[in-house]
């Protein structure tokens, strides 16, 4: 005959065994999907000027492969099997500006852009890094799905938008949509130029001398402002 207390620990084992036998398993948890964008911006009607660069080597599974316990390597080779020697996004080191690598289980990307102008210039929709370029007429998605060696996934979107060198006239700032300032910087008249003070990167800047440049922006000071101003004819 059971007592109280063993009745008790029945009732415990039933309801906290199944929480109990998962801890100390072995995978079961998403990975975290994080990826960076450059530029953040293309021109409006850039016209597939401009490459796109999506980086997701900030992605990670800090549960299942934390790699606070993994082991440092310098190639594939250092690594235990099914692991690979993997860059982490962390900066180099200050002393022998090494990038520091770490033996990782592998993951999986899949990027989705949501804008049917892409057009790719390098890397792979399933890989790493992805490159292309865009019409630049309207904002565009970007996501990111991430999957680990136990088939657990997450995605993350961002949004890339546009931005133009002026938007209509103006008198003041208060006049100009968010972002944007109130100025005269090239005698023309007051009109709304993009503040790219106000986040980095906004400006494209040209790569070359050449036609591409009547697309791209630079950032330039203006009146103890910083806007982004037409860099053809201003280098």
């Amino acid at each position: 005959m059971r007592t109280g207390i063993d009745l008790v620990f029945a009732l415990l084992a039933a309801a906290f065994g199944p929480l109990l036998a998962t801890c100390g398993t072995e995978g079961g948890h998403q990975p975290v999907a994080r990826f960076s964008v450059s530029p953040k911006y293309v021109c409006a009607g850039d016209n597939h000027l401009t490459v796109v660069t999506m980086d997701a080597t900030l992605s990670s599974d800090p549960v299942d492969d934390p790699p606070g316990k993994a082991l440092a390597c310098s190639s594939d080779s250092d690594c235990p099997s099914g692991r690979l020697c993997t860059g982490t996004g962390a900066p180099p080191d200050p002393v022998t500006q090494e990038v520091p690598r770490l033996c990782l289980f592998p993951l999986k990307y899949a990027w989705e852009i949501g804008d049917e102008t892409f057009v790719k210039t390098d890397g792979d929709f399933a890989g790493l890094k992805l490159s292309g370029t865009f019409a630049g007429d309207r904002p565009y998605d970007v996501t990111l799905r991430v999957t680990d060696r136990n088939g657990d996934s997450i995605s993350s979107t961002s949004t890339v938008g546009i931005t133009a060198v002026h938007a209509p006239p103006c008198d003041a700032d208060l006049d100009c949509p968010q972002g944007y300032l109130c100025a005269d910087p090239l005698g023309e008249g007051k009109a709304c130029y993009a503040d790219c003070e106000l986040e980095e990167g906004i400006c494209n800047f040209c790569p070359e001398e050449g036609a591409a440049c009547a697309r791209c922006y630079l950032c330039e000071d203006s009146d103890s402002r910083h806007l982004c101003l037409p860099a053809q004819g201003r280098r």
